[in-house]
């Protein structure tokens, strides 16, 4: 898999906002990648009860894009449950256009590993029907779609 997000990244945004959920798309597995500093970075903050870290990083994989990540917890379980329905609840983007909905296969890192902000860690990845072409000029966003968790 090449890079996409390297070429793309002073167009990337990391928002967080609201639109309606649509359906999802199927999209393959991809091979693992190591996270490494072209991962973006992405935090919910679950004050009191803890912070999610989460690496993302977008990419070629046989003319499609693929999306690759990892997350951790900085606190037990009621933070990990929030971040698990978060992650089903976030879409990726390109140019306003879901290309990805939940990102629930994101691997769960210990949180040993945040020290490092997750470098070197496993990213699974999943392949989209978005062509590699269509980033060209693009910009990546990460969605969350919903505000409300219950603990």
């Amino acid at each position: 898999m090449t890079n996409i997000f390297k070429k793309t990244a002073l167009a990337l945004a990391a928002t967080l906002t609201l639109s309606l959920p649509t359906a999802t798309q199927a999209a393959s597995d991809a091979s693992p990648k190591t996270v490494d500093k072209d991962f973006a970075t992405y935090t919910l903050d679950w004050t009191p009860n803890g912070e999610s870290f989460i690496r993302w990083g977008v990419f070629d994989h046989d003319g499609y894009i693929a999306v690759c990540g990892a997350y951790t917890v900085s606190k037990g379980a009621k933070t990990l449950t929030a971040t698990k329905k978060a992650l089903l609840a976030t879409e990726i983007k390109l140019n306003g256009t879901r290309i990805l909905t939940s990102l629930s296969f994101f691997n769960d890192v210990p949180n040993e590993y945040l020290a490092n902000e997750l470098e070197g860690q496993t990213a699974n990845c999943k392949v989209t029907d978005t062509p590699s072409s269509a980033a060209k000029d693009g910009g990546f966003e990460i969605e969350l779609n919903q505000t409300k968790f219950r603990f």
